[in-house]
């Protein structure tokens, strides 16, 4: 699943069903995401690289938060 945030203020929540995907072992995150978006977004900066964070699932719903101004890939495994 591939989101985006485009909010420069708010965090919002992301809940994705997955109680379908039997046999379903690892939910993980990456996220793209700078506290000084502007000054990463300049020529010179550069951008860290995206880092994987497991996701917990309770009762079969993964939830992520999506952080302001961020993509964020979520992987099943």
């Amino acid at each position: 699943v591939f989101a985006i945030n485009r909010n420069k203020d708010q965090k919002y929540p992301c809940e994705i069903d997955v109680r379908g995907f039997e046999g379903l072992t690892k939910v993980s995150q990456y996220e793209m995401y700078s506290e000084d978006f502007d000054k990463k977004s300049s020529f010179e900066q550069q951008w860290p690289e995206p880092k994987a964070k497991n996701i917990n699932v309770k009762e079969g719903i993964a939830t992520v938060t999506l952080k302001p101004l961020s993509w964020n890939v979520i992987v099943f495994e």
